[in-house]
């Protein structure tokens, strides 16, 4: 790698932003050939690993731009020529890494402030409704309606049905509403859905990982529905007549029964469990921990291209003859 080493960061530092894409593309197909728990735990896992990688590889290579500034190379002590000379990024690309790096912030800033934001609405609206966390909310509305309203990230809430929904299903039909909306909160399904849109905005890459997870979601409250009732069929029926039924999805914060592919929902409910496909499941698993090897190779690698920086060149020794010459001794003077 020379005095320098960093011959190999530009390639560690896009193999994040790879492995989003590839993420990114694969993430549909995912959700719907494994179960979906274990999907959106993986998607997740994934979507995060990437996202915080790719954050940390754009600060790395702007700030390679700041360690060029004389002012930043003396607090740092290294030196500002020798950065500068052995730069293995060009400066505009560590320009917009910069740029970049500060528009993610603000995108994930904004997210979480949206959750934060969402978690505070949806415990005012369970503060109304009264009760203790899984509490069933009957609500006197025409509208045919369920959702599942969770109280912070503890895994409470509250269920709310309206009385046109009841209306419109059988007593079997009821009680899988309520086990799929039990589900939701059970899992905590709002807290992996904040995870992924988070993932999102830091890295937009990643936007189809978003809305795999949402529908992940609303199928591992499926699936947990159907062992929970004890029949697929049954399990369908009540999504099926729940949906004609519902004139829209509920919006917001709260997880509803009738959003994110209900068609598609019924007829995997329909169909038997999904496989484990535990070699699909070994390969994310590799992907995620390669993406965080090359982030801390990356960040390791800076750390010694600085360090090396800082270090002045050796002064070069003064050759050295061997045997000695011979030097001619004065008359009288002493022989050893």
């Amino acid at each position: 790698m020379g005095d320098l080493p960093m011959g190999d960061l530009p390639v560690v530092l896009v193999w994040p932003i790879l492995t989003s894409a590839l993420l990114g593309l694969a993430a549909p197909r995912l959700v719907r050939a494994l179960p979906p728990a274990r999907a959106v735990r993986l998607l997740v896992a994934g979507a995060v690993t990437c996202a915080a990688s790719t954050m940390l590889v754009l600060a790395l290579t702007g700030w390679l731009l700041l360690a060029e500034i004389p002012v930043v190379a003396a607090l740092g002590h290294w030196s500002a020529p020798q950065v500068d000379l052995r730069q293995p990024v060009p400066d505009v690309v560590e320009a917009l890494a910069g740029v970049a790096w500060l528009v993610v912030i603000g995108r994930v800033s904004a997210a979480m402030v949206r959750f934060a934001r969402s978690t505070l609405a949806c415990r005012r609206t369970c503060a109304e409704f009264g009760g203790s966390r899984g509490d069933l909310v009957i609500i006197e509305s025409a509208r045919p309606e369920a959702y599942a309203v969770a109280d912070g990230l503890t895994g409470g809430g509250r269920i709310v049905v309206s009385t046109g929904l009841l209306a419109a299903l059988s007593p079997a039909e009821r009680r899988v509403v309520f086990a799929h909306e039990a589900a939701h909160l059970h899992g905590r399904h709002h807290v992996w859905r904040a995870l992924a849109d988070v993932a999102v905005a830091a890295n937009p890459l990643l936007t189809s990982v978003g809305e795999a997870v949402h529908y992940g979601t609303e199928r591992w409250a499926d699936e947990d529905t159907a062992r929970e009732v004890g029949d697929r069929r049954l399990a369908a029926r009540a999504l099926a007549r729940a949906a004609l039924a519902a004139s829209r999805s509920t919006p917001g914060p709260v997880m509803g029964l009738t959003g994110y592919g209900v068609s598609e929902r019924i007829e995997s409910l329909l169909g038997p469990p999904p496989p484990r496909r535990r070699l699909v499941t070994v390969l994310i698993g590799v992907l995620v921990a390669v993406t965080l090897a090359a982030a801390t190779d990356a960040d390791l690698d800076t750390d010694h291209f600085l360090d090396q920086a800082g270090r002045r060149a050796p002064s070069a020794p003064a050759p050295r003859t061997w045997p000695p010459a011979y030097t001619p001794k004065e008359p009288g003077q002493p022989t050893n």
